[in-house]
């Protein structure tokens, strides 16, 4: 299986939502699943999503930003 290029602490944003910043919590692979990632908000741990690599990936959808 490829290296996943993201790593827990990877900070994102939504490009509809460029205010809000997503972190990158756990990588989640299970056999037979693509990969993806729990991300929680960085203003309100208690906010949790989970989105496949892919997704985080495509520019279209989310962008990395800087850790703070």
């Amino acid at each position: 299986m490829p290296s996943i290029p993201i790593q827990p602490g990877d900070q994102f944003s939504q490009v509809e939502y460029a205010a809000l910043i997503w972190i990158a919590e756990t990588i989640l692979e299970r056999p037979n699943f693509p990969p993806h990632v729990r991300l929680t908000r960085a203003d309100n741990p208690y906010r949790v999503i989970t989105v496949s690599v892919s997704a985080l990936l495509d520019k279209r959808l989310y962008r990395r930003v800087a850790n703070t």
